[in-house]
């Protein structure tokens, strides 16, 4: 979880105090501070880069004294793209106000008042206050804070990834049923119409959109669960057995990847391509029963093939001999 420190220049003293505290109470190294000092914004570098870090940030924590409330770029820049992503977040962004001063002026951004938020601390108990032992009690609650939050988002972005998991796992097995069943019907046809079948600029065609569709879906898939693996090593939301169920998915994913390419090589496997309708015109021209023959766009190779047009009856052909060779025809798909 990264969270940004929204902070004055001029506080930098309890600034590096507090975010110095809280990186040693982050025992198990959970939570990434990010805070504009000279060492990430170097002097003369864009701006710009600190919002950037709002953006990417899951929360953030205002030190909130009457220098703050005085920089132009807090006010400005800072404070608007905090609240903006609290807001777009639903309140799911992690805002946590610390008062440093105990009187504090702020009429240059109401909006943060301790009229309209609340603050982690109050005025008697405001950073610059306290004693040594307080200001530590202070910043152990700042850290109880952050670790509820991200452990409550670690509990229910693990759910939401598991129950993705588990259907696409469902999914994917359908769509695999779905490719063989497919299959089965080609070799079908195939046997039924004595081969012709295949030649078929319609049975072509379609088998081509087919496995165009299933690549496309199932790549679309592997992306998605490749991006939940990633967050999942950015926020450890899955413990071990649930990892091994990611990664079992991901690689039934991409064995299913896998043969839809294979499928598409053979779908093309053998046939003459034209770059233009009129190339393959021509060559229907220089063929027998030209009548009997069309032309296709591949939605696979995008070249023109030719095939048959019309439709042989099944019962012109001798099919039990066919039979015999079934599984190595479901291999020609």
């Amino acid at each position: 979880m990264k969270i940004f420190i929204s902070a004055s220049s001029k506080d930098y003293l309890e600034t590096t105090f507090i975010i110095n505290t809280l990186r040693a109470l982050d025992l198990n190294g959970e939570i990434t501070f990010w805070y504009a000092d000279n060492s990430n914004v170097p002097i003369g570098s864009e701006l710009s880069g600190i919002l950037e870090n709002i953006e990417e940030s899951q929360g953030a924590i205002l030190l909130v004294s009457n220098n703050f409330l005085n920089s132009e770029f807090i006010i400005q820049e800072e404070l608007p793209a905090i609240l903006k992503k609290l807001k777009e977040s639903n309140n799911n962004y992690k805002l946590i106000p610390v008062l440093l001063d105990r009187e504090t002026n702020f009429g240059n951004f109401e909006e943060i008042s301790v009229q309209k938020i609340k603050y982690i601390n109050s005025k008697s108990t405001a950073f610059r206050e306290l004693g040594e032992s307080e200001s530590y009690s202070e910043c152990n609650k700042i850290m109880n804070e952050l670790l509820t939050k991200h452990a409550k988002d670690s509990s229910e972005e693990s759910r939401r990834t598991l129950k993705r998991i588990e259907l696409i796992n469902i999914m994917i097995k359908t769509l695999e049923n779905e490719y063989q069943s497919n299959i089965s019907e080609l070799v079908q046809n195939f046997i039924a119409s004595g081969g012709t079948h295949d030649n078929y600029s319609s049975t072509r065609v379609k088998w081509a959109e087919t496995l165009s569709r299933y690549k496309e879906v199932a790549e679309t898939t592997l992306y998605e669960l490749t991006e939940l693996k990633n967050l999942n090593k950015k926020m450890k939301t899955l413990d071990e057995h649930h990892k091994k169920q990611m990664e079992d998915v991901i690689d039934l994913v991409k064995e299913f990847i896998d043969k839809v390419k294979k499928s598409i090589i053979k779908a093309c496997e053998g046939l003459e391509r034209f770059d233009n309708s009129n190339d393959a015109e021509k060559a229907i021209k220089s063929t027998e029963h030209e009548n009997q023959r069309s032309i296709y766009l591949c939605p696979l190779c995008k070249n023109y093939h030719i095939g048959l047009e019309y439709i042989i009856q099944e019962e012109e052909f001798e099919n039990e001999p066919m039979m015999n060779w079934v599984d190595d025809l479901r291999d020609d798909y």
